[in-house]
């Protein structure tokens, strides 16, 4: 954003995301060697990181306009990006794009962490499932836990299992299945990490 950069690098997010040995400021392993551990070893899930892209627009901005576009538009220009690369089953739909913004996570309109569809066509191909959430400020905002937790709602259709409390004719309070589970608060054990 004009007002709000990260001094994190693209070289930082694809550690974090990607390496088989990472431990770096704190957390406890990438998000390849999270799933890829819970899955005993039958999800080797990965991700190409681009970026950075500056958007046109103060961080207040995004509050009330989904971001996504401006990005995903900026990237494309930026990069030169294929997207036909990540249709795994060559039907012209791009899989998932996860989206991270400069920043700590605000719980704000368009800027809360979620999982949501929304189509943008380039070409051939269009994409649909996305995920966003916060970068953080510098290598130390750097954590595994809400990118896992978004990850497991696009990659794997979890639901989240954490309790709203009075909704849905549920009037008791509970921890859901609290910290046991990444889709409950387990994204935020060690602080997400």
């Amino acid at each position: 954003f004009p007002d709000l950069q990260s001094q994190i690098t693209a070289a930082d997010v694809e550690a974090l995301l990607n390496d088989p040995g990472y431990s770096a400021f704190g957390n406890f392993c990438s998000v390849y060697q999270y799933y890829h551990m819970m899955s005993s070893g039958k999800l080797r899930y990965t991700n190409k990181v681009v970026g950075p892209v500056r958007l046109k627009q103060k961080q207040s901005f995004y509050i009330n306009t989904l971001l996504i576009d401006e990005a995903m538009q900026s990237a494309m220009s930026s990069y030169q990006l294929d997207l036909s690369e990540f249709d795994s089953k060559k039907e012209g739909l791009v899989d998932a794009v996860s989206f991270m913004y400069a920043g700590r996570t605000q719980y704000n309109g368009e800027l809360w962490p979620h999982n949501y569809v929304h189509e943008m066509r380039f070409g051939d191909v269009k994409t649909r499932y996305y995920t966003l959430q916060s970068l953080g400020r510098n290598n130390l905002d750097l954590s595994i836990g809400t990118f896992s937790h978004e990850s497991g709602h696009m990659l794997c259709r979890f639901p989240d299992l954490y309790d709203y409390g009075e909704r849905d004719d549920d009037l008791e309070e509970s921890s859901g299945l609290g910290y046991y589970c990444l889709m409950s608060a387990g994204n935020h054990l060690g602080n997400g990490k």
